[in-house]
């Protein structure tokens, strides 16, 4: 397929005319699109009996997208109407026009009809070989590497700091210090996270200077325009010190989180919430009761003086009135962009320390989860939980706590029960960004929390970690998941699938080595977003691709994950060795590939119905089977969306990484998919009694959880 990536719109004429004669010569016979279509309808249900099983989904997706053509449906990410027209591009670009559609368009034509003659394209990659290729942070010559890079970041902020006018500050050196001094007092401080966060880098000019000025001069332009459109940057020096300006390594992964891209500055201040977690509205139910109530995109009604997040009817994300609305650092990608153009997340720990009672609104958030019939999961982030300080943190375990045992009493009172506190979870990347975070007094608050909740039947306290590829897997980084480990808490991983993290063998490398240190990967999450994200964004075919493909040498068989369930609860990193060596597991395949659908939640369930002229995938979505879901989906049967990106593009994009396009070539193959089964570890446990089905907090009435 390599040889197909460059042709031009005109070149592919000639391929249609040399290579699908038949799909040629039906097109210039036809005089009309209608008359196409059903030459086209009728010259593959002639075929339809010569068909292979690796033929046959072709035959499937061409009926699909016929079916489609000439009609209008309703894109849900941009909430539009669109008109699909597949075939009437495809005989107006081969017959009259070809610069009509892009390169993109034809090729995925192409390999469609080619499917049906030749089966399934087939990958030349040697998937074990090509996980080998990443390093990991650990590692004795990358961390000599980071090692210098350390160094170097040290010595300017020696320089800096001693440029500095406040000499009252906690960093600050004296008049009497010796450059030996400076230097003895920053690398003890380096192990302080408030040095990191009070040194953050929040300038291009100082990014690349700290980078020994390597950023190339069109990147400098973009984000120094980036900070003139009001984008913030931060960055902590630890983070930093783990690029590599010298190439030593691969870190495009991790130059992801900080280099934004032109899409990026471009649609700043007018992006939108892909997720609609944001798009909220003020409404009145009713005529007779004149109150106001906050309704989601999903059809929840959520409390007035608090940040609620929700898409399901079994969690809720609370995101406390505290500095936990900032970050440890600015993902490139991240789903909360929206909140950081709106001003609602940002770096102003001043502005965002809790205010005076903000502890009542808290328990107005918390009362939101006490009085919903189906809310049994709380999962504290923000920006990122651990950005609060401990006492604060501990202030919020108490009131969850509290809340807890408010809604085990008050079900006394209740024919129909509602369901009781089982899972807390933290949202928080700082054990990659800022690992000194986790410090003792903070795992003293996590251990004794877990303790006392235990005996009111929370059994699931979860630790969701956000490492993107093994080269964050640092000493310090592991130094500190090994003290997380020791609180009992479970730590999970969610990593988003960008396209240098998308590359072959990079995912199951993270995984396998994630599994090393007690670490469970939880959900791989196609990149959210519009046209802000294009140059990061993968197309769900990879994702499936991946899944079935590279994920398979570390899927579980279901006889044995009831054992590997117990492992887990017992934190037993060294049974888990053993249970992958004996099982002949490369890592271990807990996560699930995913993307979220606007508004309502995840799912990879999707059939290719059509195609713009861009070669862009429009997916007709199915909800995820596997869990309960908002009652809005009763007015939502499917939800279908554009593609941002066409798999050429994607291909073009891993070719100029230096990536083998050969290695890729059964994307093409993927225009179908089906959600993964949750691995049952992340299940809910049963409760002790039977929960009403009926649904709270809903402008949808009270229906059924599934």
């Amino acid at each position: 397929m390599k040889r197909l990536i460059f042709k031009t719109s005109f070149e592919w004429v000639a391929i249609f005319r040399n290579e699908l004669p038949d799909i040629y010569n039906i097109i210039i016979q036809s005089q009309s699109i209608s008359q196409f279509c059903k030459k086209i309808s009728s010259y593959i249900d002639e075929l339809e009996h010569n068909f292979t099983i690796a033929s046959y989904d072709a035959f499937l997706t061409i009926k699909r997208m016929l079916l489609y053509e000439g009609s209008y449906v309703k894109e849900c990410s941009e909430e539009d109407t669109i008109y699909i027209n597949t075939f009437e591009h495809l005989w107006r670009g081969i017959k009259y026009e070809p610069n009509f559609n892009s390169p993109a368009f034809y090729i995925e034509i192409y390999t469609l009809f080619k499917e049906l003659s030749d089966g399934k394209l087939k990958d030349r990659s040697d998937n074990d070989s090509l996980i080998g290729r990443w390093n990991s942070g650990y590692e004795k010559n990358i961390v000599s590497q980071m090692k210098r890079n350390k160094d170097r970041i040290i010595q300017n902020l020696i320089e800096d700091i001693s440029a500095a006018c406040n000499k009252n500050s906690k960093y600050s050196f004296s008049d009497l210090d010796s450059d030996a001094d400076k230097k003895r007092k920053v690398i003890q401080w380096w192990s302080d996270y408030r040095f990191h966060l009070s040194k953050a880098l929040t300038h291009p000019d100082d990014i690349d200077r700290y980078l020994g000025y390597t950023l190339p001069r069109n990147t400098m332009l973009i984000l120094r325009n980036a900070k003139e459109k009001g984008i913030p940057f931060f960055i902590t020096p630890y983070y930093l010190s783990l690029i590599d300006c010298n190439k030593q390594y691969d870190d495009s992964t991790l130059r992801d989180h900080i280099i934004y891209s032109q899409e990026l500055v471009e649609n700043f201040g007018n992006i939108k919430a892909w997720e609609r977690e944001d798009d909220v509205r003020r409404i009145c139910l009713t005529d007779v009761v004149k109150k106001e109530y906050i309704i989601n995109h999903a059809g929840w009604i959520l409390p007035d003086k608090a940040l609620i997040h929700r898409r399901y009817p079994e969690v809720a994300i609370l995101i406390p009135p505290t500095r936990g609305r900032a970050c440890g650092g600015l993902c490139a990608y991240c789903q909360r962009m929206y909140g950081f153009q709106s001003g609602v997340l940002n770096f102003d720990f001043q502005e965002l320390s809790p205010k005076k009672g903000w502890i009542e609104n808290l328990k107005d958030s918390l009362r939101y989860f006490e009085e919903d019939a189906q809310l049994r999961d709380i999962l504290i982030t923000g920006g990122d939980a651990l950005m609060s300080n401990n006492e604060t943190l501990n202030i919020i375990f108490n009131e969850v706590y509290e809340m807890a045992i408010r809604k085990i009493k008050s079900n006394d009172s209740k024919n129909e029960k509602y369901a009781s506190l089982q899972r807390i979870r933290l949202g928080t990347k700082l054990p990659v960004y800022l690992p000194f975070r986790i410090d003792d007094r903070l795992c003293e608050i996590l251990s004794e929390f877990r303790k006392k909740a235990l005996k009111i039947g929370i059994t699931q306290f979860f630790i969701q970690t956000h490492f993107q590829t093994p080269l964050e897997l640092t000493p310090d980084t592991i130094r500190a998941i090994n003290k997380l480990n020791k609180t009992g808490w479970t730590i999970t991983n969610q990593s988003v699938f960008t396209v240098s993290a998308s590359r072959k063998g990079h995912v199951a490398r993270l995984r396998r080595e994630l599994n090393k240190f007690g670490v469970i990967t939880y959900y791989t999450f196609a990149v959210k977003g519009f046209e802000e994200n294009q140059s990061l964004l993968v197309p769900n075919s990879r994702l499936a691709q991946e899944r079935n493909e590279e994920k398979i040498k570390g899927i579980v068989n279901k006889e044995h994950e009831e054992k590997l369930k117990e492992i887990f609860n017992e934190k037993n990193k060294k049974e888990m060795e053993c249970f992958m060596k004996k099982e002949n597991l490369k890592f271990l395949a807990t996560d699930r590939n995913i993307m979220n659908l606007p508004g309502i939640g995840k799912s990879l369930s999707f059939k290719t119905i059509a195609l713009d002229r861009f070669g862009c995938r429009i997916l007709s979505f199915d909800y995820d089977k596997n869990r309960s879901h908002s009652p809005a989906i009763i007015s939502q049967p499917q939800i279908i969306i554009r593609e941002r990106r066409s798999n050429l593009s994607y291909l073009m994009a891993l070719h100029d990484k230096g990536e083998d396009i050969d290695n890729y070539n059964s994307i093409w193959n993927y225009r179908n998919s089906t959600t993964e089964d949750r691995f049952p570890f992340f299940n809910y446990p049963e409760q002790e009694f039977e929960i009403t089905t009926k649904i709270t907090n809903s402008i949808y009435g009270e229906y059924p959880t599934s």
